[in-house]
């Protein structure tokens, strides 16, 4: 008796394989995209959280926190936390889902399980690279920005995606200083640039509790529209560029 087998035979294989090919090729794309667009609004979801956070603070307070107090955030042991109460205690908002951290050589001798991760940075220093100018939200406890000498609330940058995906990119400048050759693991003014995280670009919550997505080039341009936006008295101050 003659028994037919059914099978696929070799060039039957070698479509389907092409075909399986042909759909990865045009649906991986999309799932990529769709997973960047994801990430995208969760980060801007946490930004608007924070920025409510900083809203009820200054509302408290009539004052904004200044950097030391921002960057508390990262240490869990810390019980004089500043915006981490108005969160509900919730600090997975102060981590953005498109944050690939990277260990640097100095990080990975420390004993992590007493810090956070900080995704966003702080605009503490304004357009200024230097603590004394005191041109954002605070650079030093000892001189607090009033609520009152914020004169653009709705143009003024509070905090932001930041960094170079170290560990910690604590806070937020336009300065693009190179790194000392000496340093290259460690958090420099260079790390605190908006980050291009997302396609090249940073969200950013402003002190009013709105936030943008801009390039990384159009945050930093060495402009007096884009520089106001830095400095509480919403004023380019050209001699810190």
């Amino acid at each position: 008796m003659n028994l037919k087998r059914n099978a696929f035979t070799l060039v039957e294989l070698l479509v389907v394989i092409g075909i399986i090919g042909v759909l990865s090729g045009i649906l991986l794309p999309s799932l990529c995209k769709a997973k960047a667009r994801a990430r995208v609004a969760v980060c801007k979801s946490n930004l608007r959280q924070i920025g409510l956070a900083l809203t009820m603070y200054v509302g408290e307070f009539q004052r904004y926190p200044d950097k030391g107090s921002w960057m508390t955030t990262a240490l869990r042991w810390n019980t004089n936390q500043k915006l981490l109460p108005y969160t509900a205690d919730s600090r997975n908002v102060f981590y953005c889902p498109a944050h690939a951290a990277r260990w640097a050589t100095w990080e990975s001798a420390m004993d992590l399980r007493n810090f956070d991760r900080l995704s966003y940075g702080y605009n503490s220093f304004g357009s200024s690279a230097w603590v004394w100018q005191n041109l954002g939200l605070g650079a030093t406890r000892a001189r607090p920005i009033a609520e009152a000498q914020v004169r653009a609330p709705s143009d003024m940058i509070a905090l932001g995606d930041a960094g170079t995906d170290k560990l910690w990119d604590l806070l937020l400048n336009p300065h693009e200083e190179p790194p000392p050759a000496s340093s290259e693991d460690q958090t420099t003014i260079n790390s605190w640039l908006p980050a291009n995280r997302h396609s090249g670009g940073a969200n950013v919550v402003f002190c009013d509790g709105h936030v943008e997505y801009a390039a990384q080039k159009r945050w930093i341009e060495k402009t007096d529209p884009a520089r106001r936006r830095w400095n509480h008295d919403h004023e380019p101050h050209r001699e810190t560029w």
